[in-house]
């Protein structure tokens, strides 16, 4: 699934049209793609559904997230499982002419997730709040829009899902820095070394000072990191 996001973001589904609310335009289907326009974000984002699922167009996203390289992105911030690689051929079949030769990728509700949280745009809550709520369920349940959102357990869900996806980096980040404070005899100066670059990778991970993760996290990151 992609999204082609650039000043405006662009949501496309495999079903027929759909009446949508005033400030969200929908536009022409074309080849199993459907294109959405959220006039109040300006924003438009193109999706389609595979196995009952939406999937958005990658760069798309993050170029409206402000990514400066959204390859870079994609590939850094995405997990495998939360992405396709999606041929030129079959990019075009689904009627996404505007990608190179190479192909491009497209992410799930999981993958939109990752590139939210470590995304400074400013209006990225409320993007996320019309994709997440309205959009991708619809998507997911029938193959059109439908503006229907999700229930308080389902955003429950998916807070806790990226949630435990970053608890699990920091563990691994934990336990490299184990690892080598038990291998080794350092003096004050290595240690002073050391813990600057455990706090440079944590904001890495975190994506950012300027993140929602960041802001939320950080606190308890750094405290279970200082307490080894």
């Amino acid at each position: 699934m992609v999204l082609s996001v650039h000043s405006h973001m662009k949501l496309n589904f495999i079903k027929g049209e759909v009446e949508m609310e005033s400030k969200i335009e929908k536009h022409r289907r074309k080849e199993g793609v459907q294109l959405f326009v959220n006039k109040e974000l300006e924003l438009e984002v193109r999706a389609v559904e595979i196995n009952g699922e939406g999937w958005l167009v990658g760069k798309d996203v993050a170029e409206v997230l402000r990514y400066s390289n959204p390859s870079d992105a994609l590939k850094t911030h995405v997990d495998e499982e939360d992405k396709k690689q999606i041929a030129y051929h079959d990019l075009q079949t689904l009627g996404l002419n505007d990608f190179g030769t190479k192909g491009g990728w497209l992410i799930n509700e999981s993958g939109f997730y990752s590139l939210i949280l470590r995304s400074d745009m400013p209006n990225a809550k409320k993007f996320k709040r019309w994709v997440t709520s309205e959009v991708l369920p619809s998507i997911r349940k029938t193959g059109a829009y439908q503006n229907k959102p999700m229930s308080p357990m389902e955003l429950l869900q998916l807070q806790y899902d990226v949630l435990k996806e970053h608890d699990k980096r920091f563990e691994e980040v934990d336990e490299k820095i184990e690892v080598l404070s038990n291998s080794m005899t350092i003096d004050y100066g290595q240690q002073e070394v050391i813990n600057r670059i455990a706090k440079e990778r944590m904001v890495q991970v975190l994506g950012g000072k300027d993140t929602p993760a960041y802001r939320e996290l950080s606190k308890k990151v750094f405290s279970n990191l200082w307490k080894r």
